[in-house]
């Protein structure tokens, strides 16, 4: 309370308007965001996980899933969060699933996110799939 005053006393009324318009406005974004993603956010359940090596010896993740009512169109992506590889989403291209209701990804092994990813056992698990996103 004591550094408010201080920032406060020094302050003018033009600064003090556009710190609290600017206050205004980030709350509206995360209001935003926070609304956008749980309309476009649903749990889906790994039905398996497959990590191949090709013959450049490059690794690739198969991640098969049930999203029941994910809709979407080809070449659109999806934000995949898995908080048992990552604080973060990753955005990943959608692959049509062999199955109604079933979606997949597959996922060069790239960086440390994918790595860990690769790593990680999910087969059974539940993820939550952000999307879909972008124009086909």
């Amino acid at each position: 309370a004591h550094m408010v005053g201080v920032t406060l006393r020094g302050a003018t009324v033009p600064n003090v308007v556009v710190t609290l318009a600017n206050v205004l406005a980030l709350l509206v974004y995360v209001w935003q965001r926070a609304k956008v993603v749980s309309d476009h956010t649903l749990a889906a359940k790994v039905l398996g996980m497959e990590v191949l090596t090709d013959g450049s010896g490059a690794q690739h993740i198969v991640l098969d899933l049930q999203a029941d009512g994910f809709k979407y169109k080809a070449g659109q992506w999806a934000r995949m969060h898995i908080p048992r590889v990552g604080l973060v989403g990753h955005p990943f291209t959608i692959v049509p699933g062999d199955a109604a209701g079933r979606i997949r990804f597959i996922i060069k092994v790239f960086g440390a996110y994918t790595s860990r990813l690769a790593k990680t056992d999910l087969s059974g698990k539940t993820v939550r799939v952000e999307g879909p996103y972008g124009e086909p």
